[in-house]
């Protein structure tokens, strides 16, 4: 009993990783897109962009750790 409770929990830990990381690369991704429609400036875009996932990332796995 106590494996399957186990795997429970593996289980939504996987699936809350990768909602966390799903969402910070659409983050990510939309905020170079941004950038690089402002600046036309790849390299800005892809700092901004991974700036961008970054700090989402720490957000979402913040907000989604209270829930």
């Amino acid at each position: 009993m106590s494996e399957h409770r186990a795997s429970g929990i593996g289980a939504r830990t996987r699936l809350r990783a990768a909602v966390i990381l799903t969402l910070a690369l659409v983050i990510g991704i939309a905020a170079g897109l941004l950038a690089y429609a402002g600046h036309h400036n790849l390299a800005h875009a892809i700092l901004c962009g991974g700036g961008a996932m970054a700090t989402a990332l720490v957000v979402l796995n913040i907000q989604i750790a209270r829930r």
